[in-house]
């Protein structure tokens, strides 16, 4: 029988200077107002200026990306999410990624 547990993402100690980075550049762009995807395209740049050869491969690159900013979350919630969290409750910032779409 296949082991489908989910598991927390793993980052080597040589990694988290990078999962900052990348976690950064996610928190900022949402922070700005960007959307999910923006922010993401924003951690994808960082990504990839510390790791050109990433783009041999941008499915398992984007894998990492999502692993490194779900790592971040995990090891500190409050950090990441302190100043997205109260853009979100002061309407600033739409809880969903559909809710912006649907202002406009």
């Amino acid at each position: 029988m296949v082991d489908r547990s989910l598991s927390p993402p793993h980052v080597t100690d040589a990694e988290k200077p990078l999962r900052r980075e990348v976690a950064v550049a996610y928190r900022i762009a949402r922070e700005a107002g960007r959307s999910h995807d923006g922010a993401l395209a924003a951690a994808r740049v960082v990504y990839i200026q510390a790791r050109p050869e990433a783009m041999s491969d941008p499915l398992a690159a984007s894998a990492r990306i999502n692993e490194m900013i779900a790592s971040a979350i995990r090891v500190d919630p409050v950090w990441f999410w302190k100043n997205v969290r109260a853009l979100i409750e002061s309407g600033q910032l739409p809880s969903r990624p559909d809710a912006r779409s649907s202002n406009t």
